[in-house]
């Protein structure tokens, strides 16, 4: 999009300002659309995030005017919004608690491998038949998604916290209380409240513990990172290692996060959320500081993958404990503010290394404060993960 709107006639500044929209829109989006995939189910909202992305292919190629994209791009938040928290919001609903990290890594791995294979199969398409080709190919592909939508039973298959349903529960017995919570505390106290009347109710978040707030608080803190390779690994690559593919840096980072999905969410499921995003926090923490100091092929190739694999592996069982953590009545919400937390950890990271790349006039050093950064967090990480 950066590229069809310098295409178009616009200024780098607005390329830029059309990508922020793009995440803000959707930042606020969601604390609409995770209430009501509560309220409806997640594949409700699935369906419009499909429309979402779908829609407004269909009219970019006939665009004659930037505030035309502009328009689209901020319709196309719409799928950001909806689509992504609901696709592990109904994972968490058709698989069993035990099984929920390996699924969800299942997931998170196809959706990293559609980034890897994607572009590179697609972006093609654009100088050999043009924009137009692009986005109808990307229409259809959205068309396709939005139909393998409409069959999807999305309703609660599993027992993922006992004796819970999608309806207001029995009163549960102190016991089952105990066993049930994650932390000292449940999400939603010991007694369920009553199924929200509107999808606009935020009244948990009064009631969030230690673990839930860690549940959103880290998705934020590995986004910190992962921005700071997302934006300037390509110049940190040009700048201290010339003579090397700066691509490389996220084919290697996309290799670690195909394992990080796959082998964290299956370690979940044998230890803890504690233990297994402990471990990735310090690959992340690793992977960063190795980039900075990178001179060579071997530690480019070792710091991307051990970044990737932590950034992924963390994402996913964060997001697999909330759906397991969560109940029902509030998941989707949840799952939501979760997202929004990831991304707004994306915005400020990038504004943080930009500052101090710009400060200390390196990019080396910026990717060290990140490393320092997260390192920080690892004890307190311990401190408040969710136990079990």
């Amino acid at each position: 999009m950066p590229e069809y709107v310098l295409e178009m006639g616009g200024s780098k500044l607005l390329a830029s300002l059309q990508t922020s929209l793009f995440v803000g829109v959707a930042v606020i989006l969601r604390l609409f659309f995770g209430p009501l995939a509560d309220a409806r189910g997640p594949r409700f909202v699935m369906i419009i995030g499909a429309l979402g992305f779908t829609l407004p292919c269909l009219f970019l190629p006939f665009c004659n005017h930037l505030w035309q994209i502009i328009v689209l791009r901020v319709c196309q938040a719409v799928g950001l919004a909806a689509y992504h928290p609901c696709v592990a919001h109904c994972t968490s609903r058709l698989c069993n608690a035990e099984t929920l990290g390996k699924h969800m890594g299942v997931v998170r791995f196809a959706s990293t491998l559609s980034l890897m294979v994607g572009p590179a199969v697609l972006f093609p398409l654009i100088a050999a038949y043009g924009y137009g080709v692009f986005f109808g190919v990307l229409c259809i592909l959205g068309f396709v998604g939005f139909l393998a939508l409409l069959p999807l039973d999305d309703k609660q298959h599993t027992n993922i916290c006992r004796n819970r349903t999608d309806v207001a529960p029995e009163p549960e017995s102190e016991s089952d209380v105990a066993d049930d919570r994650i932390d000292a505390q449940d999400l939603t106290s010991q007694h369920e409240p009553e199924p929200r009347k509107t999808p606009n109710s935020y009244s948990w978040l009064r009631t969030l513990n230690r673990s839930d707030i860690a549940l959103l608080i880290y998705p934020l803190i590995c986004a910190f990172g992962y921005s700071v390779i997302l934006n300037f690994g390509k110049l940190l690559v040009q700048a201290e290692m010339p003579g090397i593919n700066d691509g490389l840096i996220f084919t290697f980072l996309s290799i670690g996060g195909l394992a990080g999905s796959l082998g964290c969410g299956v370690l979940l499921d044998t230890y803890t959320a504690r233990k297994t995003v402990f471990a990735c926090l310090c690959m992340i923490t690793t992977g960063t500081a190795l980039l900075a100091f990178a001179q060579g092929i071997l530690l480019l190739a070792a710091g991307s993958m051990l970044f990737g694999c932590g950034y992924f592996g963390a994402t996913t069982v964060l997001t697999a404990t909330a759906g397991k953590q969560a109940s029902p009545l509030i998941k989707g919400s949840f799952i939501a503010l979760q997202q929004s937390c990831l991304d707004c950890g994306m915005v400020i990271g990038s504004l943080t290394a930009g500052v101090i790349a710009q400060a200390f006039n390196s990019l080396a050093v910026a990717f060290v404060a990140a490393s320092i950064v997260i390192a920080i967090t690892i004890p307190i990480w311990l401190a408040i993960a969710p136990k079990q």
